[in-house]
């Protein structure tokens, strides 16, 4: 009879624990999913994917995503490889350049669509050239001048190099490229100052230096080199082995993307003012206007092989690349989430 109490009790009790321990394991196993992605600095490049966090649209596809500040591409590159991050965001050549020293990184996303490269010489020197000058006319313009890149290998670096070089000229010979940072205000002044004669960069810093007088625009990548306005520009990327054990993850961040580049479209500059004043507060109104006017953000963000083909071609031609990606090599880069 003791024993046949014992064990009833004993019955109890495991009921007892298995009612406590369901709640517990239901919620883990409902838990979304925390993607942790450095942000490659701030930049209207990708508006569509700060929009997506501070609407909660990525709490409303079911993942949680953390967002740590890495400045640029290259440092949210890093923090991917040292497991700092699971998704990183640059320009898909550094995910080509990466995968060739034996870094295993996939794209999965598209931020924006159209490499964009903006050459503005000086409105004393734009005083001498056509109103509207071709490519030869801004190589001719800048010879001899002070030129200004965000730093040496950056895209602006290697589009104005390869601009020279177009011509069968010599870079390092043909004109002075400096670094300085990308700040509208520090550009502004070094223009006052005649510390430089041009610049190569991209929105909405072009449009606030045109705004101030200082700057006029005689080159652009999305106007003079196509098919560079068609390409996917700034792309979101993980580890490939995150990127398997992940993919309804993924979908997710894509479709709260999606989202958000729809909300952009929908709201236009207007709708937009309240997330664009909070990321870009120093910038005014009437150059933000017009560099979100050159924005396009994809409401289809997947990857597919003939774009990422064209864009490896693309990048190899002009330099980004050292060498063409071979077709197995591309089909590897990316993978295509609907």
């Amino acid at each position: 009879m003791t024993s046949l109490r014992n064990r009833a009790r004993l019955a109890i009790a495991a009921c007892l624990m298995l009612m406590l321990c369901m709640p517990m394991q239901a919620q883990a196993q409902g838990a979304p999913k925390t993607i942790r992605v450095a942000v490659a600095g701030t930049s209207l490049l990708w508006l569509n994917y700060f929009l997506a966090l501070d609407s909660g649209y990525f709490k409303d596809a079911g993942i949680n995503v953390v967002s740590t500040m890495a400045k640029n591409g290259p440092l949210s590159a890093q923090a991917v490889i040292a497991g700092e991050a699971d998704v990183g965001m640059g320009d898909f050549a550094r995910v080509f350049n990466l995968r060739s020293k034996s870094t295993d990184l996939v794209a999965f996303a598209i931020f924006n669509v159209g490499v964009e490269q903006t050459l503005v010489v000086s409105s004393e020197i734009a005083k001498g050239m056509p109103a509207n000058p071709t490519v030869d006319d801004a190589v001719r313009a800048i010879r001899g001048k002070t030129i200004a890149v965000s730093g040496a290998g950056t895209t602006n670096d290697v589009i104005l190099r390869y601009l020279v070089k177009s011509r069968q000229q010599n870079p390092d010979q043909y004109l002075n490229i400096v670094n300085l940072a990308s700040a509208p205000a520090l550009y502004i002044e070094s223009f006052r100052k005649k510390a430089i004669d041009g610049l190569v960069t991209t929105e909405p810093i072009i449009s606030e230096v045109v705004q101030s007088g200082e700057g006029k625009v005689v080159f652009t990548t999305l106007r003079d080199m196509p098919p560079a306005d068609r390409l996917p520009y700034i792309v979101a990327f993980a580890p490939k082995p995150f990127a398997d054990a992940n993919r309804d993850a993924l979908q997710a961040f894509n479709r709260a993307l999606a989202r958000a580049s729809t909300a952009l479209k929908t709201g236009g500059y207007e709708g937009s003012k309240p997330i664009i004043k909070k990321y870009f507060p120093t910038v005014s109104e009437e150059a933000m206007r017009s560099a979100f006017t050159r924005m396009q953000w994809p409401v289809v963000p997947a990857l597919d092989r003939a774009m990422v083909q064209t864009t490896a071609d693309w990048q190899a031609s002009v330099g980004l690349l050292p060498a063409k990606v071979a077709p197995d090599e591309q089909a590897k880069s990316f993978i295509n989430i609907q």
